[in-house]
């Protein structure tokens, strides 16, 4: 099953960038290797939702 890309494209010097933007508070910025995908993170980050926003 493909997954359909959820968050914005930013150019960072060049190098397009995907993020995702979840919540209020201070930012917690979350990095996976080559090859990853931001849904790796799909359970730590609700549940960082749940307990620091």
């Amino acid at each position: 099953m493909r997954r359909v890309p959820i968050g914005d494209i930013l150019d960072v010097n060049g190098v397009a960038v995907h993020v995702r933007q979840d919540g209020a508070g201070a930012p917690l910025v979350l990095l996976h290797g080559y090859c990853g995908s931001v849904h790796w993170f799909d359970s730590l980050t609700r549940s960082c939702l749940r307990s620091i926003t």
